[in-house]
């Protein structure tokens, strides 16, 4: 009978950090996601720091972003601006459902408009593959 109580007092502490949400979103500020929007996969989303590269599906191209975060709520806007112009900015509003999984609601910042997007992100890994290091050093090195 000792021997049960010991078992379930060495359990307990592990089964309630488990349990534990992300609150403040710290999961979301590093490593690769997968990012879905109406039940389909968009895309991923690498983040490090205060950038994060977009590899979208249905595009053979890279999209780079500035993400500014407060906790759960972000800014992202286009990191290359200088290049493009007349691209937005949006505040994304993440939301944790459970391990590794939040909502999320973007809208257009500055914009008197009620356009309201919405979906889902996966953290797949704490890890960054190696050909996206590289392109997150090339960007410390531009002045934006």
């Amino acid at each position: 009978m000792k021997n049960i109580y010991i078992l379930l007092i060495s359990i307990l502490p592990v089964l309630s950090s488990a349990q534990k949400s992300d609150k403040d979103c710290k999961a979301l500020r590093h490593g690769t996601f997968e990012i879905y929007q109406s039940g389909k996969k968009l895309g991923l989303v690498y983040r490090k720091d205060q950038v994060q590269i977009e590899k979208y599906e249905e595009m053979n191209k890279l999209t780079y972003v500035k993400s500014e975060a407060d906790k759960c709520d972000y800014v992202l806007s286009d990191y290359l601006k200088r290049k493009r112009k007349g691209l937005m900015s949006f505040e994304v509003i993440y939301t944790w459902v459970s391990k590794g999984v939040y909502e999320y609601k973007a809208k257009p910042v500055g914009l008197d408009v009620a356009y309201l997007e919405g979906g889902k992100i996966i953290k797949m890994s704490n890890s960054i593959p190696k050909e996206y290091r590289k392109k997150f050093k090339e960007l410390s090195k531009i002045d934006h």
